[in-house]
């Protein structure tokens, strides 16, 4: 097998990926549906169940920390996110959903996954086979 060969199929796999994502993020993610928050707040809003840094957050969702740092910024002065500064160092901090920040990320939840539950055609046991499989990736 030639390495064009190999490089055409992997390139195929991103684009194929790429596509999948945005057709799954404009049929069952809310942030195609709310027009106040972008992909990244959606999805900082869904994983901030737990206090977690900016670091964090941009390792979770594959970014970078700037990136994440704007979002969680404009999440707090919205009032969904507040600051905790760290008692060991001051200079480190968490983000934690406030009680505006908890209602909206279970509406975004349920939205979204009513949505995908609804119009899914994935079986329970094919929906494990490619988590599986994108972890992998």
């Amino acid at each position: 097998m030639r390495i064009e060969s190999l490089a055409g199929i992997q390139v195929e796999t991103v684009l194929k990926l790429r596509r999948a994502y945005e057709k799954l993020r404009q049929l069952y993610f809310a942030d195609a549906q709310v027009s106040d928050l972008s992909g990244y707040e959606v999805l900082i809003l869904l994983l901030a169940d737990k206090p977690k840094s900016a670091k964090r957050f941009s390792e979770e969702l594959a970014c970078k920390p700037a990136q994440i740092t704007g979002y969680v910024s404009r999440l707090e002065s919205l009032g969904f996110l507040k600051r905790k500064i760290s008692l060991s160092d001051k200079r480190s901090f968490t983000f934690e959903l406030t009680k505006k920040g908890q209602q909206r990320a279970t509406f975004l939840f349920t939205f979204t996954f009513d949505r995908f539950k609804s119009n899914t055609t994935l079986t329970e046991e094919e929906n494990r086979e490619l988590i599986r499989l994108l972890k992998k990736v």
